[in-house]
């Protein structure tokens, strides 16, 4: 197990959420995939140090977020966009930049993908790193978080 999945569940959280300081009803989230040359030995245990541009990451998703309350009662954000499980779990291994995650979201019944093997074949432990920004008016690019490397986890 691991990312904050504690026990087998038949289905997984399917919207992506953040909490933070000064978000603002109207505000957009936006997560970017990580490049090839984002991923090192060293992203098992920590980010990416490599300067983040974003056109060197076209891949991203770019979605409304509302306020909700998490289990504990404490104020998040969260898309009303739900992912498709599978999906979700390639974004969790890396999104399409992985290419074994691209692999098995393209022809998911293809044997290589299905084989039981000896080695953490996805490497998610590397690969699970998106670079995740907050804008609060998305005409106004001034109102746009900083912005950092962040892993996806299940809540």
């Amino acid at each position: 197990m691991g990312f904050g999945l504690t026990e087998l569940r038949s289905d997984a959280p399917r919207r992506l959420r953040v909490k933070g300081d000064g978000i603002v009803p109207g505000a957009w989230l936006k997560i970017h995939a990580p490049a090839n040359q984002d991923i090192s030995k060293f992203t098992k245990d920590a980010p990416p140090t490599r300067p983040f541009l974003s056109e060197e990451h076209p891949f991203a998703f770019e979605l409304p977020i509302f306020p909700a309350r998490d289990s504990g009662g404490q104020l998040v954000w969260e898309t009303a966009v739900e992912f498709e499980n599978r999906f979700l779990f390639g974004m969790m291994n890396g999104g399409p930049n992985n290419a074994l995650v691209d692999r098995a979201l393209d022809k998911p019944g293809d044997a290589q993908v299905l084989k039981v093997v000896e080695f953490d074949v996805f490497k998610p432990q590397q690969w699970n790193w998106w670079w995740v920004t907050v804008q609060n008016d998305r005409n106004d690019p001034d109102s746009k978080s900083e912005g950092s490397w962040q892993r996806l986890i299940i809540e």
